[in-house]
């Protein structure tokens, strides 16, 4: 008869799994060309609120703020958006 662990025993062994195991299975199959990147962007901004999505882009030091890029010329710096 196998000895039964304790409660605390089974938390230890769930908290062994890999951290970012449905991540890392993502990135796999980006990889393995199973999944389009683009896909999954979609269903992550889509399933995030805003301001995750704000929080994420400064995380990432991406400038959402259009006055800050060279690409919209015919904006100038004091116009709101």
């Amino acid at each position: 008869m196998r000895p039964r662990y304790p409660h605390w025993r089974n938390d230890l062994i769930r908290a062994n799994r890999p951290v970012r195991e449905a991540t890392n299975k993502i990135l796999e199959m980006i990889d393995e060309g199973l999944l389009e990147p683009k896909d999954i962007v979609m269903m992550c901004l889509k399933w995030m609120s805003e301001d995750e999505v704000k929080e994420m882009c400064k995380a990432n030091e991406v400038d959402l703020d259009p006055r800050n890029d060279d690409d919209y010329p015919f904006m100038s710096a004091s116009e709101d958006i």
